[in-house]
């Protein structure tokens, strides 16, 4: 990259040293507009380590030296969600433009209070939902928008973890990731549906949990069901004890989408989506006819994506009025995910009753 690159670039800077983070660094390298600067940890050993095995040209052994650096204009947050509402709310106040892991928050409550400061600061809220950058994305609503409304929607997203899994992952500590798998695979479950419905938040909701690991109160496997006024619905499976899917099923009178990757794309060089139609039995109902339509979408890696849309927020603001290119947006679809979140988690403690939604934007 040449200098004149280098400068018209967003730096960012990655306060962990954790797995994801290697990642993010590998789609940040790819994007365009965009580089990493800094990295920090805890322990500056780590953030040495780190930086060197990952040709980082700064790292700090505290978060705070981070945010003093005036070459760090955004910074990444993969931090737990029990604390990463306190450094979000330093980077905003430190002028520091916000990328960060789902699920947002610990409640709504917290999170309006972090994108209040974000607005307050001028800085871009984004939280990491990287399908919702893919190409194929804008396809399917396509697809949505010319054959007519949709009536139903399922999401699924599972794995199955190992016992070292269960007795030492962050994402079985309640203090840490009090949602368990309900925030961490719910939150993008939660969010097809949300984009399936054009945005729209359901009127109720209901939630169960159908384990609960060492009797911790963990929401490690949920089903859970959204609710519109109009009779539409949106059913979801969250766990971390069944075998690896990423499933979604969009329905209308008219067919149905299936997507089997939504989450996390098979491959950066090609995907897919099927549009299923004029499905029906034969007469003797022996067999069954319908038209498949395979859609591929080539050469599109969503991480990078969406850390090349968050830099042109940054720098451009809201020159593009499409509405996934406006900073509003992607506050507004936080909060209304949220919102979804917290009631959920409400209706699994009371065994499934279901929980009216009364947000407001």
């Amino acid at each position: 990259m040449s200098e004149s690159n280098i400068k018209d670039c967003v730096g960012v800077g990655i306060i962990s040293t954790a797995f994801i983070a290697r990642k993010t660094i590998k789609a940040i390298r790819k994007a365009v507009g965009v580089r990493v600067v800094a990295v920090a940890s805890r322990s500056l050993e780590k953030a040495k380590n780190f930086a060197e095995q990952e040709e980082i040209e700064t790292c700090y052994g505290t978060y705070e030296e981070l945010l003093r650096d005036p070459n760090v204009q955004a910074v990444y947050v993969p931090l737990p969600t029990a604390i990463r509402g306190e450094w979000v709310e330093k980077c905003a106040r430190a002028g520091k433009h916000v990328l960060c892991e789902k699920p947002a928050a610990t409640s709504l409550e917290e999170l309006q209070k972090l994108i209040q400061c974000c607005t307050d600061n001028n800085v871009v809220w984004m939280d990491g939902v990287m399908f919702m950058h893919h190409k194929r994305t804008p396809a399917i609503l396509d697809v949505v928008k010319k054959n007519g409304p949709v009536t139903f929607v399922h999401a699924a997203f599972s794995f199955a973890g190992d016992t070292n899994f269960f007795e030492n992952n962050i994402r079985v500590k309640k203090s840490l990731e009090p949602f368990c798998a309900l925030g961490d695979l719910g939150w993008y479950t939660i969010r097809a549906a949300l984009m399936a419905f054009s945005w729209e938040l359901p009127t109720q909701v209901s939630a169960i949990s159908h384990r609960d690991v060492e009797h911790q109160g963990l929401l490690s496997d949920v089903t859970g069901t959204l609710m519109w006024a109009d009779g539409r619905h949106s059913t979801f499976h969250s766990s971390f004890h069944h075998a690896f899917r990423q499933t979604l099923d969009i329905v209308g009178s008219w067919g149905r989408i299936v997507v089997n990757d939504f989450v996390l794309e098979r491959s950066p060089t090609e995907t897919e989506f099927t549009v299923i139609s004029k499905s029906m039995p034969s007469q003797d109902h022996e067999s069954v006819t319908e038209s498949q339509d395979v859609v591929k979408i080539t050469d599109c890696c969503q991480e990078q994506c969406m850390w090349e849309r968050f830099a042109r927020l940054i720098v451009q603001g809201d020159k593009d009025t499409s509405i996934l290119e406006t900073r509003a947006f992607w506050s507004d679809i936080s909060l209304k995910t949220q919102v979804i979140l917290d009631a959920c988690a409400q209706s699994a403690a009371q065994n499934g009753a279901v929980i009216e939604i009364e947000f407001k934007l």
